[in-house]
């Protein structure tokens, strides 16, 4: 492996982290061409405005990183400039590419990618879709230069969940999300003996139906195992299956490894308030489910929440209009800003 693309492997097996992204810019100030020197400016630009708070105005650097951008994607892009319409950058990389699963395996698509994604880096692979080859999908080569897979409606069975967990090409994600699940616990167990993500920080299993097969006992099977040793951050954010118990789901001592959750819509609140386990948890979502004052006064009771720090509150419904005022400034004096409430 070149040194440019050592330095992009360094990035995605670490995205949250600004070194190696600078790394890279230095070394395209020394070896690159004019395209390359405007890279690097615009990857220092977008990290010094990364740690910019949300609500900063804009400021010129903004302005400077858009005039780079405006100028120069086609040059940094090259082959996959016309394949994709949507190229926004953050911190430096291509923040998602977004297409269906048919269209991700197309030879032509495919040998793009692997001929410029090495370069241009990108975070998030976004797909959608279902396709007859989910096989071809997980042993992809282009996989390997991506941070995160999303696959949004691949509508996976056990079949295709296995085929993902023999992925040779997935040891730098640090998440994977699959959307529209069509699997048994057999399919999340196979998951959970794959050797194929060892960098697995999130794992997202959503199944929208509560007609498939699959129980709170398969996801336990998931955060138990000893294949993903970063893995700190569960996304349900979804109907859950008929079969999942989510009281005893919300009693498993496997829970304390969570750090980040977002909660299945529609959801037992009352069970998750109440949780004993969630003893490390950093920050929850709570969307679509119903929310009482009695939930949220079980939350901010519960010494299992001592390190709580952000909470959502999103499109749930209420026993009233809204929570009462005084539960609500209750929620403000704890969370402060990271509070956020959309009703």
């Amino acid at each position: 492996m070149d040194d440019r693309r050592a330095l992009m492997a360094a990035i995605l097996a670490d995205p949250a982290e600004d070194t190696p992204r600078l790394a890279l810019a230095d070394w395209l100030d020394e070896h690159g061409d004019a395209h390359d020197r405007a890279r690097a400016a615009f990857i220092r630009l977008q990290c010094e405005l990364g740690r910019l708070p949300k609500w900063a105005k804009k400021t010129p650097a903004h302005k400077r990183a858009k005039a780079l951008h405006t100028k120069h994607v086609r040059a940094w892009l090259g082959p996959l400039a016309p394949l994709n319409s949507m190229h926004e950058f953050n911190r430096g990389l291509l923040e998602h590419w977004y297409c269906t699963a048919g269209a991700f395996l197309k030879k032509d698509h495919q040998r793009a990618l692997a001929e410029r994604l090495p370069l241009v880096g990108a975070h998030t692979l976004l797909l959608t879709g279902r396709t007859a080859r989910p096989g071809a999908v997980a042993g992809s080569a282009a996989l390997e230069w991506f941070a995160e897979l999303c696959w949004l409606g691949g509508k996976l069975d056990d079949a295709g969940l296995r085929e993902l967990a023999r992925s040779p090409c997935g040891a730098r994600l640090s998440r994977v999300l699959v959307t529209d699940l069509r699997c048994t616990n057999a399919g999340l167990a196979a998951l959970a003996k794959s050797a194929a993500f060892p960098n697995l920080r999130t794992v997202g299993l959503r199944a929208g139906s509560p007609r498939v097969a699959y129980t709170h006992r398969g996801v336990l099977r998931v955060l138990e195992s000893a294949r993903f040793p970063r893995l700190e951050s569960l996304d349900l954010l979804d109907r859950l299956p008929a079969g999942f118990d989510q009281p005893a789901f919300y009693n498993e001592p496997v829970l304390s490894r969570v750090r980040v959750l977002w909660a299945p819509s529609g959801g037992d609140t009352s069970a998750l308030c109440r949780c004993r386990r969630l003893t490390n948890l950093e920050s929850l979502r709570i969307s679509s489910s119903t929310v009482t004052d009695d939930d949220a006064r079980a939350l901010l009771d519960n010494p299992a929440f001592a390190r709580l720090k952000v909470l959502e509150l999103w499109n749930n419904k209420t026993a009233g209009p809204q929570l009462s005022e005084g539960v609500t400034e209750q929620l403000r004096e704890r969370f402060g800003e990271n509070l956020s409430v959309r009703w």
